[in-house]
């Protein structure tokens, strides 16, 4: 099993931190449905959270991760799912945001997914880049390098 090593991290990788509420329109890629999301700082250093319509939470963790087929799923405790958060949750990491609030609007209770805006995570990433709060993140760094190959199709291999 390979050995993971943190380190601090450097300038170049500071943190960054909405200061003030951003919210982006857009349809749905599944539903076709007229969709909002609002990014806000969170009140404390929780990670990313997504607040769905009809109250439900979701932090964006591996455990909360359900599906993977043609896009990335969600679900809360209660089975509430959330689809399409690839795009953003990338954008996050290459701006280096790691706490942020997403507050969902959608069709009554109704935003099962984030809008899709153009389809690709570059709306996302320019409305986070601007902010940084400058608190040092920790870093992994992989000692050696992974390997899986699908036991499915030895021909698929993720390095």
């Amino acid at each position: 099993m390979p050995m993971i090593q943190t380190t601090q991290a450097s300038q170049a990788t500071q943190t960054a931190t909405l200061t003030q509420p951003v919210t982006l329109e857009g349809v749905g890629l599944i539903t076709g449905l007229p969709l909002k999301a609002t990014l806000e700082k969170p009140a404390t250093q929780s990670g990313i959270t997504f607040y769905l319509p009809d109250g439900s939470v979701i932090p964006a963790i591996a455990d909360t991760v359900v599906n993977t087929f043609r896009g990335v799923t969600l679900a809360s405790p209660t089975g509430k799912t959330l689809s399409i958060v690839e795009h953003l949750l990338s954008a996050c990491a290459m701006a280096n945001v790691r706490h942020l609030d997403v507050r969902l609007q959608g069709q009554g209770d109704i935003a099962p997914e984030l809008p899709l805006l153009d389809g690709s995570a570059l709306p996302w990433f320019e409305v986070l880049a601007p902010f940084s709060d400058g608190a040092p993140e920790t870093v992994f760094e992989l000692a050696s390098t992974l390997v899986h190959t699908d036991p499915d199709d030895p021909d698929v291999e993720i390095v």
